[in-house]
């Protein structure tokens, strides 16, 4: 990623020597807010556009680059900046102006209003997104709900509207549409196109600077003794979601334009014969039961049980919990479930299929879980990401040693004493963690063929022999368009 100026009445364009970075904000000073790829996670420098280091600000920056491209905002004059960390709206940076927990706050764009009384932002859960507004006092109004993805905001000038780029709830529509909503609520869609609409900025004469995004994915496997990858991609939109301990079938799912807002889930060969087999709607699939009859879907209210062949879709629902994330158990009888009692932060739970309720064996805090091939144990981190093995009939957390912050954890290999385990880059390095040393050993290095636009890996599948591996990358491809006219 590199950073250019430009004027919007020329197509002429300079470098900055800012390798690896990517804008958040401009000062009326000339100050630039810029984001730096970091692991664990990013962090928010500033830097004068006249040149020199960036200078680090912030770090523990909540951040996914194609979704949130206002991470940062400067207030108007001399008035300081304002960023999302950990959820929270900070302003200044240190004090949080409005608080949040981890999947549910603020999570998606902030920015001033022209006479920075005001921040307009995008918070709430993924595939339930709020836009509001706060003023600096931390009293806020929710403008607008029930919004599958809302990925920017900006203030127009003149008419003191909030611009944001959503899509609607349970929408056929997929794109992301371009909307103007008031502070009284009152709400039209200013633009809509074929390809994602994101609003960055808007000039003082309303002149309206949008970037015009596709973000395709690509969904790749390489079959159990087989030499090549297959590109396993349905539509606009394919994530892999589970791969069979044969190495057979994947489990997909698609979100895109394609679909709209409520997703679809799918079954294919990973050697690309045949087409795909649409089980259900949805965009967050748990995985496949170890026999390859059932596929848990996930939704915040309840849990769906789809079939792989003949027979009906099961739902199990427990008063009192929001769905995270599910897995079967190797009994295909139980459930591992991630969820949050009302109020609290996630916590693990055992869920027989056949009768409730959940049984919680972890505290608070605990997420990410990764079950062992026996079904004795997890691999979970807690909300300072250090990673803990944890006994699902009880017992005290132990740490893993060796495993960082930044270190995805794909799976067990089959005996259960080790993980498979990457850290994002490109080309993606999965070393092999031995759970009692900490030590770890080169497995698989994939490399792309085509980098291009490539934002990072979204998934990676793996059998438990490490004989067959799928993945999914995220790529995103924008345009900028200074845009006049826009009403």
């Amino acid at each position: 990623m590199q950073l250019f100026t430009t004027r919007l009445d020329s197509t002429e364009s300079t470098a900055l020597p800012l390798p690896s970075a990517n804008l958040a904000a401009v000062s009326s000073k000339g100050v630039l807010a810029i984001v730096l790829p970091r692991e664990p996670s990013p962090l928010v420098a500033e830097v004068s556009l006249a040149g020199g280091a960036p200078r680090e600000l912030v770090d523990g920056t909540w951040l996914s680059l194609p979704f949130a491209p206002g991470v940062a905002d400067w207030a108007p004059g001399e008035g300081g900046l304002a960023v999302m960390r950990n959820w929270q709206l900070e302003f200044p940076v240190g004090k949080v102006l409005l608080p949040g927990r981890a999947g549910d706050g603020i999570g998606g764009s902030v920015r001033f209003s022209p006479d920075g009384k005001r921040i307009a932002f995008v918070g709430g859960q993924v595939g339930r997104r709020v836009v509001g507004v706060t003023d600096l006092d931390g009293h806020q109004t929710i403008l607008r709900t029930g919004l599958d993805n809302a990925t920017s905001v900006a203030w127009h000038p003149r008419t003191g509207e909030i611009w944001f780029s959503g899509r609607e709830q349970d929408t056929r529509f997929g794109v992301v549409e371009l909307r103007a909503i008031t502070l009284a609520g009152k709400e039209r869609v200013v633009a809509r196109a074929p390809t994602i609409l994101v609003v960055e900025d808007i000039a003082p004469d309303g002149t309206v600077l949008v970037r015009s995004d596709d973000w395709p994915t690509t969904m790749a496997c390489r079959p159990s003794g087989s030499a090549h990858e297959v590109n396993l991609s349905w539509q606009d939109f394919s994530n892999g979601m589970d791969l069979s301990d044969d190495g057979r079938d994947l489990l997909f799912t698609e979100s895109g334009a394609a679909v709209g807002a409520n997703g679809a889930v799918y079954l294919r060969k990973t050697d690309g014969s045949g087409p795909a087999v649409r089980l259900g709607d949805g965009k967050f699939v748990g995985g496949m039961s170890r026999d390859g009859k059932w596929v848990v879907r996930v939704s915040p209210d309840r849990l769906v049980l789809l079939p792989v062949g003949p027979g009906g879709a099961r739902t199990l629902q427990d008063e009192g919990l929001e769905y995270i994330r599910a897995s079967w158990f190797p009994d295909g009888r139980r459930l591992l479930v991630e969820a949050r009692e009302r109020g609290k932060l996630s916590r693990l739970f055992v869920r027989d299929v056949a009768q409730g309720p959940p049984r919680p064996f972890t505290g608070e805090g605990f997420e990410f879980p990764i079950l062992a091939p026996d079904g004795t144990i997890v691999v979970a981190r807690d909300r300072s990401r250090h990673a803990f093995l944890v006994r699902v009939d009880g017992g005290a957390p132990q740490p893993v040693p060796g495993l960082g912050a930044g270190d995805v954890v794909l799976r067990f290999d089959a005996s259960g004493k080790s993980l498979f385990v990457y850290r994002q880059g490109v080309p993606l390095r999965i070393e092999r963690l031995d759970i009692a040393t900490g030590a770890r050993n080169l497995w698989k290095e994939i490399a792309l063929s085509d980098p291009t636009g490539v934002d990072r890996f979204v998934s990676v599948q793996m059998t438990p022999d490490g004989s067959s591996y799928c993945y999914t990358v995220l790529r995103t491809l924008s345009r900028l368009y200074a845009v006049e006219g826009l009403r």
